[in-house]
C-alpha cells in the first residue's frame, strides 16, 4: 500500500457548528461559467468554503493549501460513481489511515479547471461538513488570491500573471519536509519559517520549544486520523510581513515530520488580503481593514458538538471556567441561558464562550443539574 502525505482541515471542535450533512448539489450557475469575476466565498464553517464544479454539478468545497492533493470523502466519491484505482495510506496529522486513490475527474473553480486524482477518506472521522478539499494540485496550477471581506476568490492562470503594487508585501515561500510551503514569522521576538495552511481552523500552531510564559490549557482539534488533546497558549506577538498581530490563539502540537516548525492557519491569514502563486513559491498579503482587531478567545472552556436534543460536551479545557463549575466530558448541555438548544440554533449557543470576561452564563444539563458559569480567559 502507497502512503501519500496530506495535512486536511484541522478543526475545532468548538467551530463546528452544524451537523455534518451529505454533499449538497446548488442551482447557481457553475463557477467556469463566471470568467475572472470574484466567487462569493462562505466562511462561517470556520472554514473558507466555495462552490466547485465536478461532473456538471456545483457543490461547495473547502480550499486547503495544507492538503498534498484534492481528497474526496469515500461515500460522496461513490454517490458521484467514481471507482477507486488504488489502496493508499494517508498521512493524517497525528498518524497514517487508509485510503483510495480515485479516478481522474475535472473540477472547476471559477474560470480555473483542473484534473485531479483526488484522495479518498472517511471525512466522519473529524465531523467536515463538505465533502471535498481542494488542495495543492489546484494551487500549484493558479494564482488564487482570497479577499476575506467580501469574502470572495478570484482564480487566474499563472502564464501572464502581473505583479501589481495593490497585492501588498511579496513574501518568499520555501518547501518543508511535508507538502507544505513555509512563511518566514517573528513568534514572540523568535525568528521561525511557518508552515502554510489555509485550511487549518487553528491561528497558529507552536512547537514546545516555543512556548512562553503565560496562561495555559487544553484543548482538542481533528483531523482525518481522529480527535485528539494539545495543549494551548497564545502568542503575545505574531510578525507576518511586516505586520504585528497581538495575542494570538495557539495550540501547542510538534509535528515529527517537521519538527520545531509553527504552522499558520485561517485565522491569521484572513487578516489580510492574500494572493497566493504557490506554483511560482510566493506570496502576496495586504493588512485588511481588521488586521488590528482582538483575535476571538473562548472563554468558557467547552468543547461541544451537537447531538439530538443537546451540545456534548467532547472536552473540558483544563484551568477553565467550566472546569471550575464542575463539568465533565460527555454531560449534555440541553439549554444556555434558559435557550432550549434545537438542531436550529445549536451553531449560535456554542458561541456563548466567546462573549467578553465577566459574562456570566447559564447551562443547563440533560441530569438537570443548572450551572451559571463566569466567563473569564484562561489560556
Amino acid at each position: 500500500m502507497r502512503r501519500l502525505r496530506i495535512w486536511p482541515v484541522v478543526a475545532l471542535a468548538c467551530l463546528l457548528g452544524a451537523t455534518p450533512a451529505a454533499a449538497t448539489a446548488h442551482d447557481s450557475a457553475a463557477p467556469a461559467e463566471r470568467g475572472g469575476q470574484p466567487i462569493p466565498a462562505d466562511l462561517s464553517s470556520g472554514s473558507l468554503v466555495v462552490p466547485v464544479l465536478v461532473n456538471g454539478r456545483t457543490f461547495d468545497a473547502v480550499l486547503d493549501t495544507g492538503a498534498s492533493a484534492t481528497v474526496f470523502d469515500t461515500a460522496f466519491a461513490r454517490s458521484l460513481g467514481m471507482a477507486t484505482e488504488a489502496a493508499v495510506e494517508i498521512g493524517g496529522g497525528a498518524q497514517a489511515v487508509s485510503g483510495g486513490r480515485g479516478a481522474p475527474v475535472q473540477i472547476s473553480i471559477g474560470s480555473g479547471t483542473f484534473t485531479a486524482r483526488p484522495l479518498l477518506t472517511d471525512f466522519a472521522t473529524f465531523g467536515l461538513e463538505q465533502k471535498i478539499l481542494i488542495g495543492r494540485d489546484f494551487f500549484d496550477a493558479f494564482v488564487v488570491q482570497i479577499d476575506f471581506d467580501a469574502p470572495a476568490v478570484r482564480v487566474s492562470p499563472r502564464d501572464g500573471f502581473v505583479e501589481s503594487d495593490g497585492l501588498g508585501a511579496l513574501v518568499p515561500l520555501a518547501s518543508t519536509k511535508t507538502a507544505m510551503l513555509s512563511v518566514p514569522v517573528e513568534i514572540d521576538g523568535a525568528d521561525a519559517r511557518a508552515a502554510l495552511d489555509l485550511g487549518s481552523q487553528l491561528g497558529v500552531e507552536i512547537p514546545s520549544a516555543l512556548i512562553g510564559t503565560g496562561r495555559q490549557s487544553t484543548w482538542v482539534i481533528g483531523d482525518i486520523s481522529g480527535w485528539r488533546t494539545y495543549p494551548t497558549t497564545s502568542v503575545s506577538r505574531l510578525r507576518l510581513a511586516g505586520t504585528d498581530l497581538q495575542d494570538v490563539p495557539a495550540i501547542v502540537r510538534d509535528h515529527p515530520e517537521r519538527p520545531g516548525q509553527p504552522t499558520l492557519g485561517l485565522p491569521v491569514l484572513r487578516r489580510f488580503l492574500v494572493t497566493l502563486d504557490l506554483g511560482g513559491r510566493r506570496m502576496w498579503l495586504r493588512p485588511g481593514p481588521a488586521v488590528a482587531a482582538p483575535f476571538p478567545h473562548d472563554r468558557l472552556g467547552l468543547a461541544w458538538l451537537p447531538e439530538d436534543g443537546g451540545l456534548r460536551v467532547v472536552h473540558v479545557a483544563a484551568n477553565s471556567p467550566a472546569a471550575a463549575a464542575g463539568f465533565v466530558a460527555d454531560d449534555v448541555v440541553v439549554a444556555v441561558d434558559g435557550t432550549d438548544v434545537r438542531p436550529d440554533n445549536a451553531a449560535v449557543l456554542k458561541r456563548a464562550g466567546k462573549a467578553p470576561a465577566g459574562t456570566v452564563v447559564r447551562l443547563r444539563t440533560a441530569a438537570g443539574v443548572a450551572r451559571s458559569v463566569t466567563l473569564a480567559d484562561y489560556d
